[in-house]
C-alpha cells in the first residue's frame, strides 16, 4: 500500500473547514472566543484560493474558529489552550470519500487479515490457515467469535496465491470443521466457505440455479466446492450476518468509522448499504455517536429507505444538511461482478476463461435487463441520483442504454449519475456519459494490483483496454 505509506506521512490531522470558521487574520467575530487548541509549526494547507496556506489553525468545541498567523491567534489562546506542534508535518482539510465502504470497513478491522503482500501476509493456502489460526488466538478473534460464532477472514486473493487458485471448502476444513469458515475475496464479490458454513447457509448442490451468481463445483458436478460468486455469495451471507447482533454491529460499524476517520476522513461512505447496514447507521445518528459525516447509498433491494427513513428528505443529489451526521444519498445497484474474478459482462469473450467455462465465456450480467429499466426509470420520476457498479463494457452498456431511456420521458437534468469502476469503459461509451450527465468514478487500486494480470489472464494485451484516464480528463 504504496499510496497509503505516503498518505500516513502526510496527514497529521484533518479538520473539516466549517461554513462559520473564520478564514481570516482580520475577522470580527471570533475576538471574545477562546481556542480549546491551536495547530501551529506546520504546513498548513487550507485549499482556499484566497488564503492558500496558514501558520495556525484554533479550535474550539470541535469546530475551526481561525486559520491565520500567530499574531491573529494570540487573542484567542489562554492558559487551558492546548499548544499542539505540528514538528514540520502537514496539516489538510478533511477528506470526503467518493466511493467507500465504511460498514465493510468495520467487519475487515475485526476479521482475519488475508489480505496477500504487500498489505499482509497470505500468499499461499499454508498462510491463509495460519492466519486465520493466528487472528483466533487473538483478542479481537476471539471476541468476534464469541459474539457471532464464526470464524471469519477478509481479502485473499487467489491472483496472488501461490496456487492461482481459490482455497476450497476442503483447505477451510483445516482451520475448524466444527465452526462455520468464511473468507471474502479482496474485491468483496467472491467467497469461500467450509462444508459447517455451507451446511448452514443450505448449500448442497452447486446446480442450483442463482441469477446472477454461481455455486462452483467439486469434479462431480454437484458437491459444492466451497467458493462462491457473486449474488450466490451475497445471498450466503444472510446466514452470517443473522448471527450478529445489534450490539456488535454498532461496534463493528464503529471499527469502520474509526479506520475512515484515522486516515483523515471526515464523510465517509457507505456505497452499498443493506437494510441492516441503514438501520444500524440511523441507530448510530440518533444517539448521536458518529464522529465523522456518513452517506448511505442504499442497496435496491434495500430501497424503501427511501422513501420511509427520516434520513431521506429530498430528492436529486442535494440533499438537505446531514442529520446528526447521517444521510441517505441515494440508490445503488450492482450490474455485474469483477474483471479479476471474472465475473464482469464483456461484450467481448475472456482470453483465458475461468475453470469450467468455454470459450465463448463473457461473464454475466447480476440485474436482468428489466430489472434495471425499471429501477431507473422509478429514480427519474422521483429524481433520485443513482450509483451504479459496472465493470464490463456490456453491463456499461445496459446502464446507459437505461438512463438514455428514462431521460428521453423526464429529461438529463442535473441528477449527476456516476458510474462506479468503468474497467472495460469503450471509447464509443465515453460521449454517450457525458450526454448523459454521467460522472466516472474510476478506480485506480485495481490498476496496481491487478493491471497486468487483468490484461494477459481476462482479455489479452491487444484487447480492450483497462481505464480509459488520458481519454477521460
Amino acid at each position: 500500500m504504496q499510496l497509503v505509506l505516503w498518505f500516513k506521512r502526510l496527514v497529521f490531522v484533518a479538520l473539516v473547514f466549517m461554513a462559520g470558521c473564520n478564514q481570516s487574520d482580520n475577522n470580527t467575530d471570533v475576538k471574545n472566543a477562546m481556542a480549546d487548541a491551536i495547530y501551529y509549526n506546520g504546513k498548513i494547507i487550507t485549499v482556499d484560493d484566497q488564503q492558500p496556506k496558514a501558520a495556525v489553525v484554533a479550535i474550539q468545541d470541535g469546530s475551526i474558529i481561525y486559520v491565520g498567523d500567530m499574531r491573529g491567534a494570540k487573542p484567542l489562546i489562554s492558559p487551558a489552550t492546548r499548544r499542539i506542534d505540528l514538528q514540520g508535518k502537514t496539516m489538510i482539510p478533511g477528506l470526503v470519500d467518493a466511493h467507500g465502504h465504511v460498514v465493510v470497513s468495520g467487519l475487515q478491522a475485526a476479521s482475519a487479515n488475508l489480505l496477500p503482500q504487500p498489505d499482509g501476509r497470505a500468499n499461499s493456502f499454508f498462510q491463509i490457515i495460519n492466519s486465520l489460526t493466528d487472528w483466533l488466538a487473538s483478542d479481537i478473534g476471539a471476541d468476534f467469535v464469541a459474539n457471532t460464532g464464526w470464524l471469519v477472514g477478509f481479502g485473499f486473493d487467489d491472483s496472488q496465491l501461490d496456487e492461482k487458485v481459490f482455497p476450497t471448502a476442503a483447505v477451510l476444513d483445516m482451520v475448524s470443521e466444527d465452526k462455520p469458515v468464511l473468507i471474502i475475496h479482496q474485491s468483496g464479490h467472491f467467497a469461500v466457505l467450509n462444508r459447517k458454513a455451507l451446511a448452514m447457509a443450505g448449500i448442497d448442490d452447486c446446480r442450483k440455479d442463482i441469477p446472477g451468481g454461481i455455486i462452483r463445483c467439486e469434479k462431480d458436478g454437484k458437491t459444492p466446492n466451497g467458493v462462491l460468486e457473486e449474488n450466490a455469495f451475497f445471498t450466503s451471507l444472510e446466514v452470517f450476518q443473522s448471527s450478529i447482533s445489534d450490539d456488535f454491529g454498532l461496534k463493528l460499524f464503529d471499527l469502520g468509522l474509526q479506520s475512515f476517520a484515522r486516515f483523515g476522513y471526515t464523510t465517509a461512505q457507505e456505497g452499498r448499504a443493506f437494510a441492516a447496514s441503514v438501520v444500524t447507521a440511523e441507530t448510530r445518528a440518533g444517539q448521536k455517536h458518529l464522529p465523522i459525516d456518513v452517506a448511505l447509498y442504499v442497496d435496491y433491494s434495500a430501497k424503501s429507505a427511501l422513501d420511509n427513513s427520516a434520513y431521506f428528505s429530498g430528492s436529486g443529489y442535494q440533499q438537505p444538511a446531514y442529520q446528526n451526521g447521517l444521510r441517505i444519498a441515494g440508490l445503488k445497484m450492482t450490474l455485474d461482478g469483477s474483471p479479476q474474478g471474472k465475473t464482469a459482462w464483456l461484450t467481448e469473450p475472456y482470453f483465458v476463461p475461468p475453470q469450467g467455462q468455454d470459450k465463448d465465456y463473457v461473464g454475466y450480467p447480476a440485474m436482468t435487463a428489466e430489472q434495471v429499466n425499471a429501477e431507473i426509470m422509478e429514480a427519474y420520476a422521483k429524481d433520485r441520483q443513482v450509483l451504479a457498479h459496472c465493470n464490463g463494457d456490456a453491463a456499461i452498456d445496459l446502464y446507459l442504454d437505461a438512463l438514455a431511456q428514462a431521460a428521453e420521458k423526464y429529461g438529463v437534468g442535473d441528477r449527476r449519475h456516476v458510474l462506479i469502476h468503468g474497467q472495460t469503459l469503450r471509447k464509443d461509451q465515453i460521449p454517450r456519459l457525458k450526454a448523459l450527465g454521467v460522472i466516472p468514478s474510476l478506480f485506480p487500486m485495481h490498476t496496481f494490483y491487478w493491471g497486468t494480470g487483468i490484461k494477459t489472464r481476462c482479455w489479452g494485451l491487444s484487447a480492450l483496454p483497462i481505464f480509459r484516464r488520458r481519454k477521460m480528463y
